[in-house]
């Protein structure tokens, strides 16, 4: 891909960038723990992600119901390191709340 190329595909574009009825894609890098999936997403879906996990440390339940993972320097770079992880099997841990890790559940 040349340097065009990648400059426009970094301008939103609904045909490719509405990934689901969920999210938009973008060069933020979530784990949505319930369907167990990663998935680049615009920054208001990541900041989304990160205020409901603020929101479920106090509530009853195992796991969180997503993980802000990170911003990366473009949704391309994004949707590579999906592809490393899925194809490296990273698990899931990150979504299991902090005092079940430490009871040993994970």
């Amino acid at each position: 891909m040349g340097f065009a190329q990648e400059r426009i595909s970094a301008v939103f574009d609904p045909v490719s960038d509405i990934i689901s009825d969920e999210y938009e894609a973008g060069a933020f890098l979530i784990f949505n723990c319930e369907k167990k999936h990663w998935v680049c997403v615009l920054e208001s879906y990541y900041k989304e992600c990160q205020d409901k996990r603020l929101d479920e440390v106090n509530k009853r339940g195992v796991s969180h119901s997503c993980a802000p993972i990170g911003q990366f320097p473009s949704k391309k770079s994004c949707f590579q390191r999906v592809l490393y992880l899925t194809s490296h099997n990273y698990g899931d841990r990150f979504c299991v709340k902090s005092e079940w890790k430490e009871k040993g559940f994970e």
